[in-house]
């Protein structure tokens, strides 16, 4: 899982054959590694749920691949992978509040987050399954709303999102890594009524 998560989110500066990237690569695949294992601690208490689609094998299609469990063996055929998390933050949860009546603004709601499709697998309907499961999972978990942040030049992902039923409601500013703010990328919160 997390394996395909470096992959994707990874973005060399100088180039994948530059010795800089792939020591940050190496750096930065460690770093996923350790956080992940980390939030593997909330799987029991529904407050983290790790997804992923599968790649068949044989005569199988690649929709309705199967979610892996906690302990299972990543043998390398994840083709798509999807984190849900609950979370609670005071500025999301001002956004939402003029959404969707929230109590108040630092309440607790499902999040969506490091989702990505293995290139090879994209426009395949992966994405879509794995944002189908992670709303049962958090209608599961007793939450009518999930959120999850793209960012906004990823102009597939948004009309993905908005095909699903997704609406924009603040391109954040706040929340950039130091490397979203070197390579000047914005962050689009959106969010899904599931009622």
């Amino acid at each position: 899982m997390s394996n395909l998560q470096a992959k994707c989110f990874f973005t060399p500066i100088l180039g994948p054959n530059s010795p800089l990237d792939q020591l940050s690569m190496f750096l930065f695949q460690g770093d996923v590694d350790e956080t992940l294992l980390e939030k593997f601690r909330y799987v029991k208490q529904d407050r983290f749920a790790p997804l992923a689609v599968m790649k068949k094998t044989n005569s199988e299609n690649i929709m309705g691949g199967n979610k892996t469990k906690e302990g299972e063996n990543d043998t390398g055929n994840i083709v798509g992978v999807a984190e849900v998390s609950v979370q609670r933050d005071v500025l999301i949860g001002r956004s939402i509040m003029k959404f969707k009546d929230l109590e108040e603004a630092n309440s607790e709601y499902a999040y969506v987050s490091c989702m990505c499709v293995d290139e090879e697998y994209r426009k395949m309907g992966v994405a879509t399954e794995l944002l189908r499961e992670s709303e049962n999972v958090a209608k599961k978990w007793g939450f009518n709303l999930l959120c999850l942040h793209c960012y906004e030049d990823n102009i597939p992902g948004i009309s993905l999102y908005k095909q699903l039923g997704y609406e924009e409601l603040l391109t954040d500013m706040s929340l950039k890594s130091p490397l979203d703010i070197i390579l000047r990328k914005r962050k689009v919160l959106m969010c899904k009524d599931l009622i």
